[in-house]
């Protein structure tokens, strides 16, 4: 009788009748930044303020609009995304940098229920409503998906709140501007889900404060044993530099464009070893695609540290046609995007030089 009670369970998780451990819906959940200080894919646009796109859930998941519609509209296209197919919209506080691309995010006709706290404006709540999309006051918690919820508004300079995403190896906190503070948005989710820390992203508000406070943050961080870190957005260069040098290899480079995976375990999209954005091995050059092209290809090079990185382009005669990246990057995985539209068809050389590092490859523009 056990053997058959054990059978007929095996079979009903696999039709779908009995849910499994809800620590994550799906094997391929990505967050997709389309909104940010920076950019990780040069074909997208830099500005203030913030938004990602969670995708691969029951539901797909807004969090934050960014300032300028048209720019988050954009950056979504480039990506191959569209935020008007969320069904949930989370909003982290009521500023400009997260409410001004709410509009266009939505569009005319939108179906979405946007979560806002207690403290939002009417005219926010009315912009919202005139997509036809359907707001939600909230100060407490909201569970949105067995695997997603909000923290809850938190008390402070400005009321905020964030999003909870529990996974295998502990939760991972998407935070818009932490007006309240990070570590209180940390310990308000690891009250609520009783798990570890795996990673808190967003805005962290440390602009103005000096190394000392941020040192002191970072190890509060690490004493509840936040694994890893993608600060970006308000945090500050400086207090970003000292993340990212207590954090190493555990520090995420954010910027628009970077896409993360989440499954059993955190990895990169491109990566099969089962971590989070790990440094690539070695520097490497792939070939463009698509290829042949008219008029746009894409790029995308690894490098496994830091180096100043001039990627170019040549005619067959060897002149230098275009040049596409020429900057100090960190080490990471890189795609940019070439616009041949005013050049003529034929075979281009482009050229990786990073540190001592350089590679070519052929290219065939067909018009």
């Amino acid at each position: 009788m056990k053997h058959t009670s054990t059978i007929i369970v095996f079979v009903l998780l696999l039709v779908g009748f009995v849910s499994p451990d809800p620590a994550i819906a799906g094997d391929h959940v990505t967050i997709t930044i389309l909104y940010d200080n920076t950019v990780f894919n040069q074909a997208t646009t830099a500005d203030w303020g913030f938004s990602c796109l969670v995708e691969g859930l029951d539901k797909t998941i807004l969090f934050d609009a960014g300032a300028s519609g048209p720019i988050l509209v954009q950056n979504a296209y480039t990506l191959g995304v569209s935020t008007t197919n969320a069904n949930l919209v989370v909003v982290s506080h009521d500023h400009s940098d997260r409410t001004g691309g709410l509009s266009a995010a939505l569009g005319s006709g939108s179906k979405a229920t946007v979560y806002i706290g207690n403290s939002f404006s009417t005219t926010t709540e009315q912009k919202i409503k005139a997509t036809g999309a359907t707001a939600i006051r909230s100060a407490a918690p909201v569970n949105l998906l067995p695997s997603v919820q909000t923290t809850g508004e938190l008390v402070g300079s400005v009321y905020e709140q964030a999003l909870i995403i529990s996974v295998d190896s502990g939760i991972v906190v998407i935070a818009g501007c932490s007006h309240p503070g990070v570590i209180q948005i940390l310990e308000r989710a690891k009250e609520l889900l009783k798990k570890n820390i795996y990673m808190v992203l967003g805005g962290f508000h440390w602009l103005e404060f000096s190394d000392s406070q941020v040192d002191l943050l970072i190890k509060a961080m690490k004493d509840m044993g936040v694994k890893k870190c993608g600060a970006t957005h308000c945090t500050g260069e400086q207090a970003i530099a000292l993340i990212r040098q207590a954090y190493g290899s555990d520090f995420v480079e954010m910027g628009v464009g970077r896409v993360i995976t989440l499954s059993s375990t955190l990895v990169e999209v491109g990566q099969e070893n089962g971590s989070l954005l790990e440094i690539p091995q070695s520097f490497s050059l792939d070939q463009n695609f698509p290829n042949p092209f008219n008029p746009m290809t894409n790029i995308e090079w690894r490098m496994p540290n830091v180096a100043h990185v001039k990627l170019s382009v040549n005619d067959l005669l060897g002149r230098e046609v275009a040049t596409l990246v020429n900057e100090r990057k960190e080490a990471g995985r890189y795609s940019v995007q070439w616009d041949a539209s005013r050049f003529s068809s034929g075979i281009y050389i482009y050229s990786l030089q990073a540190g001592q590092f350089q590679e070519t490859k052929r290219m065939i523009l067909m018009k």
